[in-house]
This record gives structure tokens, sequence and C-alpha cells, in this order.
């Protein structure tokens, strides 16, 4: 079973407000995405992504060798490890991806501090690493297992393409 874990908080339903953290227009980086979770227990609504130098790199150098395999026909996507990813649920009487993202868009840049950030519900995922998917065209999401609960979480598809544009 996947751990709800409350960083500073001592109960779920303990209300609490989030301020700051809306959709930016402009990179910045944090990603939120949309997300889900096969479990009897919990849910999950979306997902951070942080974004830094390395990460930008890092992508960048995997899109580049997936080229090499786009003319490839029995080769759908490549799976890498990841780690820097958090599946959250929305804080009591808050939904925050219909707040925070565009009606029919499946992630956004935020703002978020690290305060904030702190006080979401995340859903932990046990410890090892997340697979990011990536397939021939670009199209991309990422998908963690409960190490011991075969609990399954996986955030919605997105074009890794469009987003490495805007950074």
């Amino acid at each position: 079973m996947a751990t709800l874990c409350l960083k500073n908080r001592t109960h779920i339903n303990q209300p609490f407000k989030i301020q700051n953290m809306k959709r930016s227009r402009k990179p910045t980086e944090y990603i939120m995405i949309k997300a889900n979770m096969r479990s009897d227990f919990y849910t999950v609504e979306f997902a951070i992504l942080k974004i830094s130098q390395g990460w930008i790199e890092l992508t960048n150098q995997r899109l580049a060798a997936i080229k090499n395999f786009e003319a490839g026909f029995s080769i759908h996507n490549h799976s890498f490890w990841h780690s820097p990813l958090k599946f959250y649920k929305s804080p009591l009487g808050q939904n925050l991806p219909v707040k925070i993202l565009p009606k029919y868009e499946d992630w956004a840049f935020i703002t978020l501090n690290a305060e904030e950030e702190n006080t979401l519900p995340v859903i932990e995922t046990g410890s090892g690493a997340h697979q990011f998917i990536i397939t021939k065209d670009g199209i991309s999401h990422f998908r963690a297992h409960g190490r011991h609960s075969g609990e399954e979480f996986w955030t919605e598809e997105f074009n890794l393409y469009k987003l490495m544009d805007k950074l």
C-alpha cells in the first residue's frame, strides 16, 4: 500500500490553503502534470517534476539517442530510469489540477515555493526510481510501481519536444 506522507501536517483532513502555486506562462523550474494511480486506498491527482539544468541536458541526450531509432518499426518506446518526480493529492477542498491546468492540457509550468511544496500531501511511491517512457515521436510519461504493494502510478502523456522547446 502506498503511504500518504504529510510533511508538517498531522492529519489528511486538516485544511490548509495553497496560495502561491499558480500556472506560469514563462518557464519555471516546476511542472505540474496530471496523474493517476491504481490503488484501493489512495488517489493521486498530479505530479510535480522539478526541472534542473542537469535534467534538461540529460533529456536532450535521450531525445538525441531516440532519433537514431525513429526509422525502426519494431521499437515503440524507450524507457529510462528517473527519480525527481513526486505524486500528490490536492489538499482538502482544493482541486489544484482544475485550478491550475488549462482545460484541455495535461501539464503546465507552475510557480511553487519550497514551504508550500512541503505542505502538499505527497503520495510515497516507495524507494526506487521511476520510469520515464518516451516514444519515438517524443510523447512521454512517467510511471512508478509500489515496491511491495503492486500499486501503479502514472502521469498523463505529454509532448516532450514541446516542453523542451519552451525551456
